[in-house]
């Protein structure tokens, strides 16, 4: 089966959720986030990761379900056999100050008084 994915990249807090999601809305991909592959659904969430071969069985499922897909996120130590079908790769550089915040009201949101001291 032909697939025409993008990989979207960059550091936690980069913008890369948001453009994935955008190139879902206005272009009909799939978005896949690697967050969702890599992690087990616990609360707090994030605190197990699943084993790597779940990782790239449930990803593998994914894209074969959704060749025309949008994967944002992290594939670093456990993505390695995905980067062949990737029809391009975007890296999303934003500057460090405008993560950061970024990243403080994402995790407040996330995880409320537990993160402020």
């Amino acid at each position: 089966m032909k697939h025409n994915i993008i990989h979207i990249v960059g550091a936690s807090g980069a913008g890369t959720t948001t453009l994935g999601q955008a190139l879902e809305k206005e272009y009909g991909y799939i978005w896949l986030n690697t967050d969702g592959y890599f992690w087990e659904q616990t609360d707090p969430p994030f605190a197990r990761s699943l084993p790597h071969e779940e990782r790239v069985k449930r990803l593998s499922a994914a894209i074969e379900e959704h060749p025309k897909c949008v994967i944002s996120g992290s594939l670093c130590g456990w993505g390695d056999v995905f980067i062949s079908l990737f029809d391009l790769v975007v890296f999303v550089d934003t500057p460090t100050d405008v993560r950061i915040e970024r990243l403080q009201k994402r995790e407040y949101e996330r995880f409320g008084k537990r993160i402020r001291a």
